[in-house]
């Protein structure tokens, strides 16, 4: 079962060793030294005793006889023996780390094991995998070092090492963190239909990254993502000729079109991104901004260059500008120096610093029916940053009705930190831009799939 994939309360590790540089050794270590409280049995013939736990020379020895789930390390030709003990044992979920399968051209043993997983009812991850973590419960059966920052995205991938590096990135990012990681390997068990599908379920996950080179069937992945309302991202590989063809000695698959995957993401309401930098904006934004009601953006800075970068990007990812009404403009008057241009949107504060000032226009921006985000580009320098109150600055965005999220250039230090905290900052207006587009997407597939919920019922 999917649950006990994330949610095992016993855990066995068939393979496990004593020996330093051994995967059965590393992901032994690693679910200890990251806390699990379940019960965990380390199975080897050899005996004896691992990290201060017995080791059981076969999964019939263990004493608890109902483990909830299993990660089996031991070479590729005993994994269908193990996978039968697994099954003959009750148990219902595994994560196989073994290598030697598809991506080597040895597929019959792929469909054994395949063979052997539907006979028992077995949900499975892999093969070829460095395994899954999942910080809600503590559990790490992965190579990856223990994360001590827990949050609320869930990545999935089909490269073990990339999803090491992306979950790495996160641990090291002071605003989100990670919910879950599977690496799925040769995916001849559970695919991103079923991934997808749980994360929607699961109230520690807000969005999904996924790392693709090919989907085992596109119709399923399709239907599960069109029921899905949590943002979905896409990073795929294999989109070139050449990468096609690496994607079939790295899993086993056989990368398709890259026209055919953009048009069926387009029509299942999946965001597609087109590097790694651009996969890290999406999780920043949606993991900690709300969804906003349209497509109109309100734009604030000290200056008109950075507001000039900015509306170019928000036209090019289809965002509208609005004009301020006679009432809003009148309200701005008060707040911007007299020789500032009249308030339109963008608001150009012509250099002017002012802390209140800038405050109250941000009020207003947030508190207006005409725009449904706010980007705050900031242009700072050393000597009037120094004039700002950082403990102040919540105020800027408190019970805001919109999205805010801003760009920052310049002066680094406690102010910059304040805003971090508070909302997503970019070091450049386009990323802002960028990212106020990945909120207009998603809401406006939110609207197309409920449009056709309507219709289909």
């Amino acid at each position: 079962m999917i649950e006990q994939i994330f949610n095992p309360k016993s855990i066995a590790i068939i393979g496990a060793s004593d020996k330093e540089g051994k995967w059965g050794n590393q992901i032994l270590k690693n679910l200890i030294l990251g806390g699990f409280e379940g019960e965990i049995f380390p199975i080897n013939p050899k005996g004896g005793c691992i990290g201060g736990l017995d080791v059981y020379k076969c999964l019939g020895d263990a004493p608890n006889k109902s483990i909830e789930m299993a990660v089996i390390v031991i070479p590729a030709q005993l994994v269908p023996q193990a996978m039968k003990d697994c099954g003959q044992a009750g148990i219902k979920a595994v994560i196989i780390i073994s290598a030697g399968f598809g991506e080597l051209g040895n597929h019959e043993l792929e469909q054994e094991v395949i063979d052997i997983a539907k006979k028992y009812d077995i949900s499975f991850v892999g093969p070829n995998t460095f395994g899954t973590l999942a910080t809600n419960n503590n559990m790490n059966v992965s190579l990856l070092k223990p994360v001590e920052k827990k949050g609320n995205v869930s990545i999935f991938v089909q490269s073990g090492t990339l999803g090491i590096v992306l979950a790495d990135k996160i641990s090291k990012m002071k605003t989100i963190g990670l919910n879950t990681l599977v690496s799925m390997g040769n995916m001849k068990g559970l695919d991103f239909a079923d991934l997808i599908t749980y994360a929607e379920q699961d109230i520690n996950t807000k969005v999904s990254l996924l790392y693709m080179e090919d989907v085992k069937d596109g119709k399923r992945f399709i239907e599960a993502a069109k029921l899905c309302t949590k943002p979905i991202v896409v990073l795929r590989g294999g989109r070139s000729q050449a990468g096609s063809k690496a994607t079939a000695s790295h899993t086993g698959a056989l990368a398709g079109s890259d026209s055919i995957y953009s048009a069926a993401f387009e029509q299942a309401g999946v965001i597609q991104v087109e590097n790694i930098d651009e996969l890290f904006i999406a999780a920043e934004i949606f993991s900690r901004c709300p969804i906003p009601k349209g497509n109109r953006v309100g734009i604030l800075s000290p200056g008109g260059g950075a507001n000039i970068l900015c509306v170019d990007f928000c036209e090019k990812y289809g965002i509208k500008i609005p004009e301020f009404n006679d009432y809003t403009q009148s309200l701005m008057y008060l707040c911007i120096p007299s020789h500032a241009p009249a308030p339109s949107n963008p608001v150009d504060c012509a250099a002017s610093f002012d802390f209140d000032d800038y405050h109250a226009l941000t009020y207003y921006m947030t508190r207006s029916d005409e725009i449904d985000i706010v980007i705050t580009n900031f242009v700072m320098t050393d000597g009037y940053i120094d004039e700002w109150d950082a403990e102040k600055i919540p105020k800027f965005i408190y019970n805001s009705p919109h999205p805010v999220l801003g760009s920052w250039m310049g002066a680094e230090g406690e102010v910059k930190k304040k805003f971090e905290e508070i909302i997503p900052l970019f070091d450049e207006p386009a990323k802002a831009a960028f990212a106020a587009g990945l909120l207009v997407k998603q809401m406006e597939f939110l609207k197309l799939k409920e449009t056709s919920k309507e219709d289909w019922c």
